[in-house]
C-alpha cells in the first residue's frame, strides 16, 4: 500500500522464575500502519508465539493476537489512540487456555505539563476460560486498569531520560479467588530518540 509502513519481529526467548528454568518461546510479529489523512492513521497487527514449558511441559500453549487500532492528532497536537484486540492461548491446561478480548485508550499530551511529557493508558478487557476446576460453568475475568506516565525530558543524561509510572487495575471474577486489584509506581531510564 502507498505510504503504508510495515513492521515484522521474530524473538527467540528463555525465561526464568526463582533461578530454574521456566520457558522458551518463539514469536513472530507482523504489523502494517497507513496514514489516511496527514492527522489520522490506521493499524493492523497479528502476532504468533509458542510457547514451551519447561517446568510443566500440559501448560505449553500456542498463542496468536489479531489487533486493530487508530492514531489520531487533536487541534491542541496531542495524540489519542484507540485499539482494540484478540488473542486466543490454546493449551492442554485449562488454567492457561482461554480468549482474551481487550480495548485500549491511549493519549499522549504534546505540550509538558511542569516539564513533563505526560501520557495516560486506560484500558479494559475480559478472559474467557472455558474450563475451571473451581466452577462447572468455566472462568470469566472482567478487568480495568490506568497507566500514567511522566517522562522528564529536560532531565537528559546522553540523551536518556528519566520516566515516572503510576498504574492500577482491578479484575472481578466469577470465580472470587481470582478476584485482584492492584497499585503501583515505577521508575525507569528511557531513550529520548
Amino acid at each position: 500500500l502507498p505510504g503504508a509502513e510495515a513492521r515484522a519481529t521474530l524473538t527467540l526467548g528463555h525465561d526464568w522464575y526463582a533461578g530454574d528454568p521456566m520457558s522458551n518461546y518463539l514469536r513472530l510479529e507482523t504489523s502494517l500502519s497507513k496514514p489516511v489523512t496527514p492527522k489520522l492513521a490506521f493499524s493492523g497487527s497479528l502476532a504468533l508465539e509458542r510457547q514451551d514449558r519447561l517446568d510443566s511441559a500440559i501448560r505449553s500453549a500456542d498463542i496468536w493476537t489479531l489487533g486493530f487500532g487508530m492514531t489520531t492528532l487533536t487541534g491542541a497536537k496531542d495524540r489519542i489512540g484507540l485499539g482494540l484486540s484478540f488473542r486466543d492461548t490454546a493449551s492442554d491446561s485449562p488454567e492457561i487456555d482461554h480468549q482474551r478480548l481487550r480495548l485500549d485508550l491511549d493519549w499522549t499530551r504534546r505540550e509538558p505539563v511542569m516539564g513533563a511529557r505526560l501520557a495516560l493508558g486506560l484500558w479494559a478487557e475480559m478472559k474467557d476460560y472455558s474450563l475451571s476446576r473451581y466452577s462447572p460453568d468455566g472462568r470469566l475475568d472482567e478487568g480495568v486498569g490506568a497507566e500514567l506516565s511522566l517522562a522528564f525530558e529536560k532531565v537528559d543524561y546522553m540523551g536518556f531520560i528519566p520516566v515516572v509510572t503510576l498504574s492500577g487495575s482491578r479484575t472481578r471474577s466469577n470465580i472470587s479467588l481470582y478476584d485482584s486489584q492492584s497499585l503501583g509506581v515505577g521508575f525507569s531510564i528511557r531513550s529520548k530518540f
